[in-house]
């Protein structure tokens, strides 16, 4: 299930994001903390677009086509995607899913992942001493973005592995 081409659209906004404000740190700390917090906000939704794509896309292969139409409108509420509730999302399809997702994952891709959510609430709600370093934001959107790719790699793959065979 190779990588939806809205989804490395999303990475490379984020990555660009995150040159500017490094570009812009010598010139305009506050343009740059803002473009890092910019940054922090669209790498959450590139998390929840990230689940949504992978999971809407399992159902859409394995589905009847009633029950993909529910998961994705069912999907379509997910958000604040922190480690526990991306674990507690996929033990509803199944326990195998979340147990392999878990095991991929280092701590700090976990920490990264919860970081990236709990940050883009301190930028929602007017957190003004958000300290939004373009390097560290970096940091955190990589992390977060190798640990959902190697978790696909090892939750969803295998399983189109498994049906090629069959």
């Amino acid at each position: 299930m190779p990588l939806s081409s809205e989804l490395i659209s999303f990475e490379a906004r984020i990555e660009n994001l995150l040159d500017r404000a490094d570009a812009a740190v010598l010139v305009d700390g506050e343009l740059a903390s803002s473009l890092a917090r910019f940054a922090c906000v669209l790498t959450s939704g590139y998390l929840e677009e990230s689940v949504r794509t992978l999971v809407g896309g399992w159902c859409g292969d394995k589905a009847h086509p009633h029950v993909h139409a529910y998961v994705g409108r069912q999907l379509d509420w997910f958000s604040n995607p922190k480690l526990g509730k991306l674990l507690e999302l996929l033990s509803h399809f199944s326990a195998t899913w979340r147990d392999e997702f878990e095991a991929v994952l280092t701590d700090e891709e976990k920490d990264a992942i919860n970081s990236v959510v709990s940050n883009r609430h301190q930028i929602a709600h007017g957190n003004r001493g958000f300290p939004a370093v373009a390097s560290c934001q970096r940091g955190q959107a990589q992390a977060g973005a190798q640990g959902l790719d190697r978790a696909r790699g090892a939750v969803f793959l295998p399983e189109a592995k498994r049906a090629a065979a069959q």
